[in-house]
Parts: structure tokens; sequence; C-alpha cells
């Protein structure tokens, strides 16, 4: 059990960092193809530059991960997998947030990371790196058993309590899966365009279709929750990346 007064530490000592230009270990097929890397669903979602800005924002209602690493390169699967799995199992309490830096090379730059895998923890809106690099056996389940712990207890003790949606897919975990079973069944037909753009990040997409829900029944009490969130999650939701590389520099 890991001790609530212990100190996060991020930056785990690891080997060097991925060579991205070894062309043997990439795949062209797609993550969730057979022989592609593992797809995101359960409690980890796929980040882009356009729903980033939306990825920050909500670190302030529940912390996450931020793994920066290429979806073609198999010798990060088997990490990606056990990220996943450890995320998963914690039901919400943080989620895993994916960013192909090979596609959304903005992002990298803002981290100033030129090469796969790197993780940090995003906390109020503040980045604290874990690690650069493959890890060792080793340094991976100081990762999944002790550190992402410490950093829900970091966000806890900040008062970031909230819970991270959860997002069907045949490949999640199987026991997040069990007591999510058919969430996304239950969000009503009117209401699965502002869904989908809501588990995405784009919250003012999603304040949008929840408009459009609610001017055909103004009397629809969840779109207009949901609408309120969405809009409250769109407002504060701008954080300039130079922000963002400043804070991952100040850290």
């Amino acid at each position: 059990m890991v001790d609530s007064n212990k100190q996060f530490q991020p930056g785990v000592s690891l080997a060097g960092a991925v060579d991205l230009e070894a062309l043997s270990h990439q795949v062209k097929a797609q993550p969730g193809e057979q022989g592609g890397a593992p797809s995101a669903g359960g409690y980890v979602i796929d980040v882009t530059t356009s729903s980033f800005q939306a990825v920050m924002q909500t670190s302030g209602t529940f912390p996450i991960l931020l793994l920066l690493w290429v979806p073609t390169d198999d010798r990060l699967f088997p990490l990606v997998k056990t990220l996943s799995d450890a995320v998963n199992a914690q039901q919400g309490k943080v989620q895993l947030a994916r960013v192909d830096i090979d596609t959304e090379t903005q992002i990298a730059q803002a981290f100033r990371v030129q090469s796969a895998p790197a993780l940090y923890a995003l906390v109020g809106g503040r980045p604290m790196p874990i690690l650069q690099g493959m890890p060792s056996d080793e340094e991976l389940t100081q990762v999944t058993d002790e550190l992402i712990p410490q950093v829900i207890q970091l966000a806890q003790k900040s008062g970031i309590t909230g819970t991270a949606p959860y997002q069907g897919d045949d490949t999640a975990d199987a026991d997040g899966a069990a007591e999510n079973a058919d969430s996304k069944d239950q969000v009503p037909p009117e209401h699965q365009q502002a869904y989908a753009l809501a588990q995405q990040g784009d919250y003012s997409g999603a304040a949008e279709e929840y408009k459009k829900v609610l001017q055909a029944d103004p009397s629809d009490k969840i779109a207009q929750r949901e609408r309120s969130k969405a809009l409250l999650l769109a407002r504060s939701g701008n954080a300039d990346v130079n922000e963002v590389r400043k804070a991952a520099a100040d850290s």
C-alpha cells in the first residue's frame, strides 16, 4: 500500500529514448486491428491538437496521464497495454490520454519531446514528467503500482476528485466494462452526437449540440445539465500551448 504522506516524485531514471528511425519496428495496422496497437476505450482516449486544450482543462476535474507515443511502433505496444490496464483498473479515478507525436507535432513541441515514449501526469492543468524513454520492467511496475496511485492521491489532496468518463470499447478493461456496460446505450438517441463530442473533448461542439436538443425539447433536464457542464469546460479550456510549454519547463 502506498504511504499517503509519501511525496510524489516524477522523473523516474530510465533507459534511452526510442529511436523513431528504426523502420523495422513500424507497423501499418491501425490501433485495434490485428497486429496493430492497443485501441482506446474504457478510460483511455486519443488526443489531437484540437482537443488538447479541453484535456488540460479536464485535468482540473480528474487527474490525467498524458502518454506521448507513436501508434505504429510495435515496441511501445506492451507499455501502452500495461498502462491502459493499470488506468482502467482505477475505475475512472484517472484517465490515460494518448498523443501520436508523429501527427500531433505541436503538442510534442509544447512538451519539448523529440522521441517516444514520454509520460506526464496532468493535475489541475500542470504537467509533471514521469518518464522519458522505454522503462525496464521494474520501472514500469513502479509507475503502475506506485506512481499512478500517488498521482491520484496528489489530485485528491488538491480537491480534484471527479471521475473520468467511461468510453465503451470491446478492447477495454473487462472489470471496467462490467461496471459500465451499455453506458453508451443509455444515452438518449437525440443526445448521441453531443455525447460523442463531449467524450472527444470537444466541449464547445457538445454544448451546441445540446442546445439543439433543448430547442426541440426545452424541458429536457439531462440536456440542460450536460450543456451547462460542457459550457463550463469549454469556457475555461483555452490553455495556450505556450503556457503548457512553460508549465512543463517549470515542472
